[in-house]
């Protein structure tokens, strides 16, 4: 029995965050459709508009605050009530929660039944949800209109009108013209209208656009920061709940039940709007953030290492582990502050952890990932091949384990930082090689400014387009399959065995091929061959996906 979770176009693709600066004092912080968060920061303190929806991904929010301030979190807005907007707020430590007083009256009401509703719904917003404490309370509500200066800054919390929710609130900054929505705009993503006021919506969105915001920070979808992108999102959002609450009107005053009328909502909605992101995702992992370092050499002369890595993806921090393991200093300089974007490499094989056994890490791996040993090979709907790799009893490792490779990234920083002769550094891009007869020179960038450092040695781990064998003129040899694949991660309740599939022209993928895996965390990959001459772009569009599935 197969239970497909929540899936929404929007799954496949992981979530990047952006951290955009609209003024001296005012920042989004947004992620591809998922909810957004704002900040204000004001001359003695900062205010945090929505949450984020457990205290554990709060952090990520306030890591990117500290990076431009280290004034005190003291204020925390709620737009609206919804659970993935507010149960992170004590994360933040704030020495006010502040709501209106139709917020307050609709966590009273049903805050509970919300809160159970939206985790069991939504289970990738709600990252280590057992960091919730429970509801979130407001500490300060105010009716219609409340003014907090932070300093010099004016700040206006303001009801302007029911739409999203009863409760809603729009944060304004009158000075700069800035303006936070909550969820009463939404950008290229569809609204929530469960708990809307459809016939207030539209006059709601009026009310704002009347203040002529130049900037605009909308419930979900990227920050708006032209008066003509914020003209944009309130029409867009105006003429969505419009036009859906008009067919929906115009189906039940024919008489149509339920379902035909949802269907011929969607119908109608679908060429317009149905490339906007769906409300509800599923997401099994966020991604670390390791902080940015200054480093010694700014205060003093280069250093010279035994072993200087470049890169820090799984070549990379295994090299450096073993370097460690034998007494050997390492210094590992990386352009990024995290791991992998999706699922990438995901089999490894028993020799593979074998070697991670040898360097204190291996086990983490097997415990999380997915063991297989059977291999099942398929022409259209017929099995024709099937294989064990293991077939006798009694190894300590199985053939293979499937696990994402953003896991074992994390595993093999965690493993790095356990070891003193290994330094890590995040947000170091190497931007200089010369090589010399007894040495290598490195220049390197940060957020600092550049650096020099030197070593004996120099270990390129980079990636497959790695810009430091471009500055040294290597080239990577070898042989390039030439063909196009389409990787799909679907999140799947499902008592399917663990174990590999392959099919030839499949029913479902006719005169091609596809590669079916199981991964941690009720993941499924699906690897579709594509062909040469395939439109990537095209392939990627939800409508193109979506029946293969």
């Amino acid at each position: 029995m197969t239970e497909k979770k929540f899936a929404s176009q929007a799954d496949l693709e992981e979530k990047k965050v952006s951290f955009d600066k609209l003024s001296e004092h005012a920042y989004a912080y947004t992620a591809e459709g998922d909810p957004n968060t704002g900040i204000v920061i004001g001359d003695d303190a900062v205010m945090v508009i929505d949450t984020q929806a457990t205290p554990v991904m709060a952090q990520d929010v306030i890591r990117r605050i500290r990076a431009v301030t280290d004034k005190p979190i003291k204020y925390v807005v709620l737009t609206h009530y919804h659970a993935v907007r507010v149960l992170g707020a004590s994360g933040y430590k704030p020495e006010h929660i502040i709501a209106s007083r139709d917020t307050y009256d609709l966590i009273a009401e049903r805050g509970e039944a919300d809160m159970k509703s939206e985790i069991e719904r939504f289970p990738r917003l709600f990252q280590a949800v057992e960091s919730v404490p429970g509801l979130t309370w407001p500490t300060l509500v105010f009716e219609k209109r409340l003014t907090l200066w932070l300093g010099k800054l004016q700040v206006e919390l303001m009801q302007l009108g029911r739409g999203h929710t009863k409760g809603d609130t729009v944060v304004w900054l009158p000075q700069e013209k800035i303006l936070f929505s909550g969820d009463l705009v939404e950008y290229d993503a569809t609204p929530y209208t469960g708990d809307a006021y459809l016939t207030d919506w539209p006059a709601t969105l009026d009310a704002i656009a009347a203040l002529e915001p130049r900037k605009l920070v909308p419930g979900r979808g990227a920050s708006l920061q032209t008066p003509e992108a914020v003209r944009a999102g309130l029409d867009g959002t105006r003429a969505f709940v419009s036009e859906m609450f008009a067919a929906v009107k115009e189906g039940a005053a024919a008489g149509k039940d339920l379902r035909a009328v949802y269907k011929e909502t969607y119908q109608r909605l679908k060429p317009k709007y149905g490339s906007w992101r769906a409300s509800s995702f599923v997401k099994t992992y966020t991604q670390p953030v390791y902080p940015y370092i200054k480093p010694a050499e700014f205060s003093g002369s280069p250093q010279h290492w035994p072993v200087i890595v470049a890169g820090a993806g799984p070549v990379g921090l295994t090299a450096a582990i073993d370097l460690a393991l034998h007494g050997i200093d390492v210094l590992v300089l990386d352009e990024d502050d995290t791991v992998s974007v999706g699922s990438r490499a995901i089999c490894w094989s028993k020799r593979t952890l074998e070697i991670l056994d040898r360097l204190g890490c291996g086990e983490r791996l097997v415990q999380k990932g997915v063991g297989w040993n059977v291999g099942r090979v398929f022409f259209r709907d017929e099995q024709v091949y099937q294989f064990d790799l293991q077939p006798e009893p009694g190894h300590r490792r199985p053939a293979f384990i499937n696990l994402q490779q953003y896991y074992v990234e994390q595993f093999l920083v965690e493993r790095a930082k356990e070891l003193p002769e290994v330094d890590l550094r995040w947000r170091h891009k190497v931007i200089g090689v010369t090589p010399r007869d007894d040495r290598v020179a490195l220049r390197v960038s940060t957020p600092d400014g550049e650096y020099g450092v030197q070593a004996d040695w120099l270990i390129v781990a980079d990636g497959s387009k790695s810009a430091v064998r471009g500055m040294l003129g290597l080239e990577s040899e070898g042989q390039v399959f030439r063909d196009r694949f389409l990787i799909v991660d679907i999140h799947m309740t499902s008592d399917f065995p663990a174990e590999r599939r392959f099919w030839f022209d499949p029913p479902f993928h006719r005169n091609q091929s596809a590669l079916l895996h199981r991964q941690a965390d009720d993941v499924w990959r699906v690897d579709f061959q594509l062909g040469w001459d395939a439109d990537p772009e095209e392939e990627k569009k939800p409508e193109r996906i979506l029946p293969r599935l």
